[in-house]
């Protein structure tokens, strides 16, 4: 049997990362930070970007990677 690491992601169209980084007063850093999860983090900020890319259009998609 082999263990695998889920992590889920929300991908959104050319120019969505940026809006989000004004909507929010934020860097680019925290918005692609939210958007990459682990399914287990519960910072609020986080949540409201990811509520806010669904929003505007962003798909979530779920990345599974075996683990060594």
């Amino acid at each position: 049997m082999t263990k695998t690491s889920r992590t889920y992601r929300i991908v959104v169209e050319y120019g969505v990362q940026k809006q989000l980084c004004k909507h929010f007063g934020v860097c680019d850093e925290t918005v692609r930070r939210a958007l990459r999860y682990n399914g287990e983090s519960t910072n609020e900020l986080h949540k409201k970007i990811r509520e806010e890319a669904f929003r505007l259009g962003g798909q979530e998609i779920t990345v599974e990677k075996a683990i060594h």
